[in-house]
């Protein structure tokens, strides 16, 4: 199943993750351990967030999709999705 992976920062943590070098290696790394198929960034009720869409199949995957960004600091919500052709095969 496809899920959305959105994690927000508070903006003061979101302003020195910015600020940190080290930062976009993590989330590089992320996105590489867990297979993200896309990644997005953004301003969501006006925090720092970023949105991640993988494939979860199992209940580990999901951990493994979240701790890390629970470690981070962040607020991690995820929703199943879908695309037009998960639609159609209902």
């Amino acid at each position: 199943m496809k899920f959305l992976i959105r994690v927000s920062f508070p903006n003061s943590l979101g302003n020195e993750m910015v600020n940190d070098p080290s930062f976009l290696k993590k989330i590089e790394e992320y996105i590489r351990n867990t297979r993200s198929e896309s990644a997005f960034f953004t301003l969501y009720d006006g925090e720092r967030t970023a949105m991640f869409v993988m494939d979860i199949s199992s209940p580990g995957q999901m951990y493994d999709a979240c701790e890390p960004l629970l470690l981070l600091g962040g607020k991690v919500h995820r929703e199943m999705i879908m695309t037009l052709d998960d639609i159609r095969k209902g």
